[in-house]
């Protein structure tokens, strides 16, 4: 008996429109595709934020203006025609219209299907606006995801949903294979240079200024160490502001006379290239201003590379670099009100003096320590506590796929729950298929999107294992990550 094919829709910005919910919406959309096979159908229902089409590839089967309420109803009525099992709903304030984005509860309370939305912001202090929307899309979906810890308690204590309502998965990552960057340094003709790394879509809140006023006293250790910022200016910054940001930190670049020093490629790089990037890179670095940022897919790349990592305490920085994964202590440089929101800082407090110090000692720390890159994602990726598996790549070529519920590690390849060589992968939970189909199989339990059925409970209860097309793999050591800056003293 074959099973069922699914038929599953996304919602959300959607590539070619540069965003990086655009671009998540798209790989989790594509390798859901290639999971399922030819005879599933998935497809994806795009928001526009202008006027213009953009050239959507023919993944996406329906397009809706942000700022015009009645699309949201017709993508709904889309969705119900097309015989749709499950509807993924990427979510943040800013992707649609409304005040504060409330037109997506008319698409999702006209859905006649089971819906999972994933949470790509959640706020410690919502304006009651803010708090509503999210409390009215818990109601209405089958489940909120999240992509940590802090959400899942921001979610119950904030915003009263159940815990039952929630699953926290680990945001995917690409299979980065290699050990050695010598190769792409070369490609990218940095060889023999120490290479730091910004990257993704170019704003004021990024903090580059905080890096380049680090760069000197850097670069007298270090004299030929590189600060790449990898990068498009973000369209909505560019749409306001025009490319006053970037031409504020060229000039910075030209006052501190780092212009050998700091390479800025303003460009919407491929994930190839993206990669390439990565694997030549020593010390990844995301100075961000913003605190209340609860996911960031840069930094998770980054920890997936095996990149030692310097970073702002924002939340998601503190929980996936904790335990001496990353290094976040004292390079703390958060946004304050005032000053021109475009221009990057030329004068600094006290407290932004004391962080970029701070950066330089710990940078040039990390330069003298690395050992060559270790991968980093299994043992806080995929284990998601810090745990290790001795024998990981016997077990399982493929492991780091997030756990059906928060008690186990991970899926395998083999599915055998009873089997005692295989317990310690394989969630062992008491469900049991819905009536008609068969068990998926690993390819299904891999890509984590199939209906089932709690005991004692009706309806339809959907988990997505892992939120992204790549997933990072171990290796047969899985030492602990030893390209990290030591701790300073105090």
């Amino acid at each position: 008996m074959s099973k069922a094919p699914l038929h599953i829709a996304f919602v959300g910005n959607y590539s070619p429109r540069l965003c990086g919910i655009a671009t998540f919406t798209t790989d989790l959309c594509e390798a859901t595709a290639k999971r399922l096979g030819p005879r599933s159908h998935v497809f994806a229902v795009a928001v526009n934020d202008t006027d213009q089409e953009y050239a959507y590839p023919s993944r996406v089967e329906f397009t809706l203006q942000k700022n015009q309420q009645s699309d949201y109803f017709e993508a709904a009525n889309f969705i119900n025609a097309s015989n749709t099992d499950v509807v993924c709903v990427q979510h943040e304030y800013g992707i649609y219209g409304g005040w504060d984005g409330v037109y997506i509860l008319s698409l999702i309370s006209s859905l006649s299907v089971p819906v999972v939305v994933v949470l790509h912001t959640v706020l410690k202090a919502p304006t009651p606006n803010q708090k509503k929307i999210i409390q009215e899309m818990a109601q209405r979906a089958g489940q909120l995801v999240v992509m940590s810890e802090l959400a899942v308690s921001l979610l119950q204590e904030v915003y009263a949903v159940p815990a039952g309502k929630i699953t926290r998965l680990f945001h995917g990552t690409p299979d980065f294979t290699s050990l050695d960057n010598r190769h792409y340094k070369k490609r990218f003709q940095v060889e023999g240079n120490q290479t730091l790394l910004t990257f993704g879509l170019l704003s004021p809140n990024k903090g580059i200024e905080t890096v380049i006023h680090a760069l000197p006293g850097l670069v007298r250790e270090f004299p030929k160490l590189i600060y790449i910022v990898l990068g498009k200016t973000h369209p909505n910054v560019r749409k306001e502001y025009g490319e006053k940001y970037r031409t504020g930190l060229v000039a910075l670049v030209d006052k501190l006379g780092l212009q050998e020093h700091v390479i800025f490629d303003d460009r919407f790089v491929s994930l190839e290239e993206l990669y390439a990037w990565l694997m030549a890179t020593d010390i990844y670095i995301t100075p961000y201003l913003n605190e209340a940022q609860i996911v960031s897919g840069t930094l998770s790349y980054a920890f997936g590379a095996g990149t030692a990592i310097i970073s702002t305490p924002y939340w998601y920085a503190k929980e996936l670099l904790a335990e001496g994964r990353g290094d976040i202590d004292r390079l703390c440089r958060f946004r304050s009100a005032g000053g021109d929101p475009a221009r990057p800082a030329v004068r600094q407090s006290q407290a932004e003096v004391a962080a970029c110090q701070n950066l330089s000692i710990r940078a040039a720390n990390a330069l003298g320590n690395r050992r060559g890159k270790v991968p980093g994602a299994v043992p806080a990726y995929g284990g998601g506590r810090g745990k290790k598996v001795d024998d990981a790549e016997n077990s399982s070529p493929a492991f780091a796929y997030s756990a059906l519920r928060p008690g186990a590690l991970a899926a395998t390849d083999r599915w055998h729950g009873t089997d005692p060589a295989c317990q310690v992968y394989c969630p062992q939970p008491p469900y049991r298929l819905l009536p008609g189909r068969q068990f998926p199989g690993p390819d299904a339990v891999r890509l984590g999107i199939f209906p089932v059925a709690r005991p004692g409970r009706q309806g339809v209860d959907l988990h997505f294992f892992q939120l992204h097309s790549f997933y990072a793999k171990p290796r047969r050591a899985l030492q602990e990550f030893n390209g990290l800056p030591a701790p300073l003293p105090g």
